[in-house]
């Protein structure tokens, strides 16, 4: 997608988290790839190097860091970017929160998938994730182009904005059985969605959606892996979350068919 479409998806995506939509300002990160041929457009898109990203930014953001200005974060232009999308508050208050900023750039490689094949597995894999089944109904071209169509992106985010997918209902019928005892006992099919397990189970349709096909133990792997990094040790359940990028998925598709 593009930034302002990013920003908008990012920022909806914490609001059904209940989390602070400023947070979305991490979306933003992943956009060091167009800006430094050092990067080779794919550095800031590999979930290996996004705790290394995140640190830069939590550190820049919350002005922690001393001499040594970030080499890959230029904190100005992001806020600036920022706030000339969605966001009109220059002075906003930009959450240090390492899962928040994961959610955000993890948000912005998973919304990528819809115009490019993503190499999210590097250096584990090279397989690409993308919407294969979408690119395969559409002009895949024309909708490149129109991306850059400020009237296209414009009603684009209208439709993304208004949807109903983000008044989440969930139904114990979509759920199996075992599933259905245990969102009853725990009463969660009216919470907002988890931010932790919102992340683990973009990591898993990342994996789904890949071509070729990852093997999953490298997927496990680097869940683990990214989890030791936010310092979470419980395990996650992603039943609802899962469900809800699914049908995420499905209604984005939708609009980018008709709008094509």
């Amino acid at each position: 997608m593009n930034t302002q479409l990013n920003i908008l998806l990012t920022t909806k995506l914490l609001e059904t988290c209940g989390n602070d939509s400023s947070a979305a300002i991490y979306s933003i990160l992943p956009e060091i790839d167009k800006k430094s041929e050092e990067l080779k457009g794919i550095y800031a898109h590999s979930i290996n190097n996004i705790p290394t990203i995140i640190d830069e930014a939590v550190a820049s953001f919350s002005d922690k860091r001393n001499k040594n200005p970030s080499k890959i974060i230029n904190k100005e232009e992001i806020i600036n970017t920022f706030t000339k999308s969605i966001f009109s508050e220059k002075n906003i208050k930009i959450p240090n929160n390492k899962t928040l900023a994961a959610l955000g750039m993890m948000s912005h490689i998973y919304f990528d998938t819809f115009i490019n094949p993503v190499q999210f597995f590097l250096p584990h894999s090279s397989a690409c994730s993308g919407q294969w089944d979408l690119w395969n109904m559409i002009d895949y071209i024309k909708l490149k182009k129109e991306l850059n169509n400020k009237q296209f992106v414009f009603e684009l985010r209208k439709r993304l904005q208004e949807n109903s997918i983000w008044n989440i209902k969930f139904n114990l019928e979509d759920f199996p059985p075992i599933i259905q005892r245990r969102l009853q006992k725990e009463h969660l099919l009216n919470k907002k969605l988890d931010p932790e397990s919102l992340i683990k189970a973009m990591i898993i349709r990342l994996g789904e959606i890949a071509k070729p096909d990852i093997n999953y133990e490298i997927i496990d792997y680097l869940i683990r892996s990214f989890f030791t990094y936010l310092n979470t040790k419980k395990y996650l359940r992603i039943d609802r979350e899962i469900l809800f990028l699914r049908n995420l998925e499905e209604e984005i598709k939708k609009i980018i068919k008709e709008s094509i």
